[in-house]
């Protein structure tokens, strides 16, 4: 078995092709090859492809690219893909996502993943592929963020000139523009809160004053340095922006604290409404119907309340939280240390209060049937 290096002519890809052989497939793209060689040659003459170029085969191509970090090479598979099917929205999203990840600092692309996102979206949208359009919003906040770290490493260890640095300025509000449109169809409170805080930063990156090289030489060597400063009505209607997206930001931080609050409050009632019924459902029969009674009493007291009896809503709530068990448990408890008989007292404070609750309750109907 003999073997030849060759090209394969619909992904581009070298191969080892067996020269006595009819056909064979490409290890890279799996499309099928067909061998021929010109009689008493023998050198390998041409490959030619069975099928035409396919839309599959671009695309794996390009995902194996993306995923290996070859963003220049992906860009090129997803730009061939996307001739064969405009309309397909992961070619749009990863052919505008490669363009921006294989962008060097001269170059920097991020509108290349801003627009890919827009019109991938239009396209999710309408499938109702909610879930997978958030997905794309996150790949390309994390992507903007993989550009905007490159800038700011780029200008921390290279010297740059003043041309280089107001390049640099304006790549970064490429990069504010980016983020502002994420935060502009961000659905999610925590997505929100990191995209806001990121614009402030950047913000604040944009309008720092930055050393620039002048291209002249101290009598030492070394070169001289001089600031960049932007213009004070940019700096200005950067620093209104900043005090908009502060106030934003702690408007929702407030907003997303008041919520957890109230959050815990319902499930702090939730929780003890259940400890309740468990409670009930523990007890005797003896302890069941005292507790039901001490309910009947609350209830009467405040239909006597609501009735204009305030006397009256005292004596019977008053009476019916004593007949609740776990209410008179607690009070013993608290009074034994005082009181030797605490038991005994509550119970007689309990029959006087019933006989009180009654006669009050008499007097009312009383001056009810008067009126």
């Amino acid at each position: 078995m003999k073997f030849v290096v060759a090209k394969c002519p619909n992904c581009g890809a070298q191969i080892e092709v067996d020269k006595n052989s009819d056909s064979t497939r490409c290890e890279y793209c799996n499309s099928k090859i067909i061998v021929e060689e010109v009689l008493g040659n023998n050198k390998f003459n041409k490959i030619q492809i069975n099928n035409l170029p396919k839309f599959e085969n671009y695309l794996i191509l390009g995902d194996r690219n993306y995923n290996d970090k070859n963003y220049a090479e992906a860009y090129k598979y997803y730009e061939k893909a996307l001739e064969l099917d405009p309309q397909n929205e992961n070619v749009i999203l990863k052919h505008g996502f490669s363009k921006t990840l294989s962008a060097k600092f001269s170059d920097t692309d991020v509108n290349s993943s801003i627009n890919a996102l827009k019109n991938a979206g239009v396209i999710m949208k309408k499938e109702n592929a909610q879930e997978k359009y958030e997905q794309a919003v996150l790949e390309c906040k994390n992507i903007i963020n993989e550009t905007y770290n490159k800038l700011l490493n780029y200008y921390k260890s290279v010297g740059l000139k003043k041309d280089e640095v107001q390049f640099f300025n304006y790549k970064l509000q490429e990069c504010l523009n980016g983020y502002e449109y994420l935060y502009s169809i961000a659905k999610y409170d925590e997505l929100k809160i990191d995209l806001l805080e990121r614009i402030i930063k950047t913000i604040d990156n944009i309008i720092s004053s930055k050393v620039f090289l002048t291209g002249q030489m101290m009598s030492s060597g070394v070169p001289t340095k001089a600031f960049y400063h932007m213009s004070s009505p940019s700096v200005a209607k950067f620093k209104t922006a900043r005090q908009k997206y502060v106030r934003e930001l702690n408007e929702l931080k407030n907003s997303i604290s008041k919520q957890q609050v109230g959050n815990k409050t319902d499930n702090n009632i939730k929780e003890g409404f259940m400890n309740h019924i468990n409670n009930f459902t523990k007890m005797n029969i003896i302890k069941k119907i005292s507790f039901l009674v001490g309910i009947l009493f609350m209830f009467v007291g405040l239909l006597a309340f609501f009735n204009g009896h305030f006397f009256t809503y005292l004596f019977w709530a008053a009476t019916g939280l004593l007949f609740i068990p776990e209410i008179k448990e607690r009070l013993v408890k608290k009074l034994e240390k005082k009181i030797k008989d605490a038991d005994l007292l509550i119970t007689a404070i309990k029959i006087f209060l019933v006989f009180m609750s009654l006669i009050v309750l008499v007097v009312a109907i009383g001056l009810e049937t008067k009126k």
